[in-house]
């Protein structure tokens, strides 16, 4: 007797997924940060600029990471052609003044509807395992 196929394909859209994090600053109230993973490029680096300037960071720690996730940006426009020693010094660095802006960057350069190069996923992951 044969045998049917039931087999079924799942797929999973990412598209609309979200990565957040939230903050309890001492002395101050929770604050709740979310990335939009399934956005495209210019959409997830407007949000990290939007999670620096709601941060409880200095001014000028503010201007510092500005500056690291504005190259991290231009680097990663790059494609496999991005500096990967440059891409993850910034990318270090931006873990040691906001983790859970780093956390979140990477989680949505790593996800497959960023559109990143096989470079820069590289770089990426080996970032996030230093988290």
């Amino acid at each position: 007797m044969p045998r049917k196929n039931n087999s079924k394909t799942t797929v999973f859209d990412q598209s609309n997924q979200t990565v957040g994090h939230q903050v309890n600053v001492a002395g101050g109230d929770n604050q709740t940060n979310k990335i939009k993973i399934g956005a495209n490029q210019e959409d997830i680096f407007a949000q990290a600029l939007e999670f620096i300037s709601a941060s409880n960071l200095a001014i000028v720690q503010k201007a510092e990471v500005t500056e690291k996730v504005k190259l991290v940006e231009q680097e990663i426009a790059k494609g496999d052609k991005a500096d990967s020693g440059l891409l993850g010094a910034l990318l270090r660095a931006i873990i040691e003044q906001i983790p859970e802006l780093a956390t979140m960057l990477l989680t949505a350069i790593l996800n497959p509807a960023a559109g990143v190069s096989a470079t820069v996923k590289m770089v990426a992951k080996q970032v996030l395992k230093m988290i």
